[in-house]
């Protein structure tokens, strides 16, 4: 293999960047991984983008939003997951969470996910 052959592999093997920096991993069949910073504008414009999901349970939204007030929330690596249209299709307590505590957190998101992938 040249040099120039494998400085090609190379860079492509190297993760893109999302807009904040963050490295991100693609899969062959175009889901994206990475861990991002979700603000509350964030998680309210994602909110406006839901598709179809099950009912919200607010006792549940109550139950992060006390545990985010007094420190005791904490990531346990679920993703917040979009489809490939770009809807939040899993997640939708902790972004309600997010926007009624003003909190931001870091969350694993993964996109691109077929809507067959999603239970």
């Amino acid at each position: 293999m040249t040099l120039e052959a494998a400085k090609a592999v190379r860079a492509e093997m190297r993760p893109p960047l999302l807009t904040d920096g963050a490295p991100h991993v693609r899969s062959r069949t175009g889901l994206t991984a990475a861990w991002e910073t979700v603000t509350p504008q964030m998680a309210a414009l994602w909110l406006g983008t839901m598709a179809t999901n099950r009912r919200l349970r607010p006792a549940r939204v109550a139950a992060m939003v006390r545990a985010i007030k007094a420190g005791r929330f904490h990531e346990d690596g679920a993703p917040i997951q979009f489809n490939k249209r770009g809807q939040v299709v899993n997640a939708q307590h902790r972004l309600h969470a997010l926007v009624q505590t003003g909190s931001t957190r870091e969350f694993l998101v993964v996109r691109g996910l077929e809507d067959e992938a999603v239970p």
